[in-house]
């Protein structure tokens, strides 16, 4: 029989109204179920998720450790799995200020068993309305370990999506990785920092104009696209970014239209930029979907994590006593 299961949790959400929450320790775990054929089992864990209009309010005094866990179900050879873990997710008009924020976002499918398609996404923030944050201190990871017919893995540490904006006023420390199942039909992408759509901004490092002086320390791509720009400062020896920057957009669909984005990286005080020269956050991937009458079919142009290479480039880059 052909059946879904759905499962979701969340620590603190918001849609209207006011709430007041006083700093806190979030553990947040979603552990998927199983589904007939031809279904599909859908997890998702949240720690935080804000949104609605300009008259919604959310107050979180304090500093917030999140350890958010989705972990994916079982389904059939035909069916679909996934699993999505989010620590800040906003959406709406409504902006939310946040002090420290710090712990980890996992997302899995560690099953055995078959599916026809497995989505694997770890998202530490993901922003549909501004964001401001003092430090953060994140690891975010994603992992498939079943091999599917079609597989998507994405770890992404702050996304910053349609129009909205993230600033990080105190220091940045943002580790992301993926593990992948091996097979030919994987797509899999590690971000550090994502900006994707027309006026969506992340500020790292700085305001956007001037260095803010603050350490920070990132493992994973930095990619902006569809308009997206990113203002990234590494200040101080012990700044540094280890991972490679993109502007273009490396998971598309044939009907729609993608334009490059702006990465505007200062490395400055001693600070370091550790370009890395194998495919262990996907540097290299590409996948494209289309629309077929019967569903999407995608075509894959990927390579396996310890694939190594030899050129590299930056867009933009401004040195100054770096």
């Amino acid at each position: 029989s052909s059946y879904s299961n759905d499962t979701m949790a969340y620590g603190i959400t918001n849609e209207s109204g006011s709430l007041t929450a006083t700093g806190a320790t979030l553990t947040v775990t979603a552990n998927g179920g199983g589904s007939g054929d031809n279904g599909s089992s859908n997890v998702m864990a949240c720690g935080v998720s804000y949104g609605g209009d300009d008259t919604t309010v959310m107050t979180l005094n304090g500093p917030l450790n999140l350890k958010v866990t989705a972990n994916g179900g079982t389904t059939s050879a035909t069916g679909y799995l996934s699993a999505e873990a989010y620590g800040i997710s906003t959406f709406g008009e409504a902006a939310l200020k946040l002090q420290d924020v710090s712990g980890t976002v996992t997302a899995n499918i560690n099953v055995t068993g078959a599916s026809s398609y497995n989505y694997v996404l770890a998202d530490g923030f993901v922003s549909y309305s501004d964001i401001t944050v003092a430090d953060v201190d994140l690891t975010v990871n994603a992992a498939n370990k079943l091999a599917a017919n079609d597989n998507g893995i994405e770890a992404f540490g702050l996304d910053a999506e349609d129009g909205s904006k993230i600033q990080v006023n105190g220091k940045a420390l943002i580790k992301t990785g993926v593990t992948t199942s091996g097979s030919d039909r994987e797509y899999f992408k590690a971000n550090s920092l994502l900006a994707s759509g027309d006026e969506s901004t992340l500020n790292v490092g700085t305001d956007g104009a001037q260095s803010l002086g603050k350490q920070v320390q990132l493992e994973g791509d930095v990619q902006a696209y569809n308009g997206g720009v990113i203002n990234l400062t590494l200040d101080g020896p012990e700044s540094y970014l280890q991972g490679n920057v993109q502007t273009t957009a490396t998971s598309t669909n044939t009907g729609n239209t993608y334009t490059a984005g702006t990465v505007n990286m200062t490395v400055t005080g001693g600070a370091t930029w550790k370009p890395v020269y194998d495919n262990r956050y996907g540097s290299l991937n590409k996948v494209e979907a289309t629309d077929i009458d019967s569903g999407t079919t995608s075509t894959y142009d990927t390579k396996a994590q310890s694939y190594a290479f030899a050129n590299n480039s930056i867009g933009t880059l401004t040195l100054s006593n770096g």
